[in-house]
């Protein structure tokens, strides 16, 4: 199952575009990764200081040995005195693609 990473960053005042290059390097380096597919680096258009990455991978393990790689490691370390706030990742799957387990309170959901 492909997995999508919703990586969210508040920067700084002032330090927007140094952050914006160290995101768009980082993802540069990714792909050329072993199972990255795709992937955005976006700016939030009311709040230009909120850089959202999206990125497609293969499969959760691809991801996890990219986030692991010293190259992505040193990356952030440059990135993280940049930032407001810590860094949110998130893992997220294509809904249609993703099964709920029966079991638990919401055995009657479904996707």
């Amino acid at each position: 199952m492909q997995a999508k990473i919703v990586i969210e960053r508040h920067i700084k005042p002032g330090q927007e575009g140094q952050a914006l290059a160290i995101a768009v390097e980082i993802r540069s380096i990714a792909t050329r990764q072993p199972g990255y597919i795709s992937g955005e680096t976006l700016i939030d258009t009311s709040d230009h200081g909120t850089i959202i990455v999206v990125s497609t991978w293969r499969s959760v393990e691809d991801w996890k040995r990219w986030e692991v790689h010293d190259d992505r490691k040193r990356l952030e370390d440059y990135l993280t005195p940049l930032l407001s706030q810590p860094t949110v990742v998130r893992t997220c799957a294509d809904a249609a693609e993703y099964r709920i387990p029966a079991e638990g309170p919401s055995q009657d959901m479904y996707i």
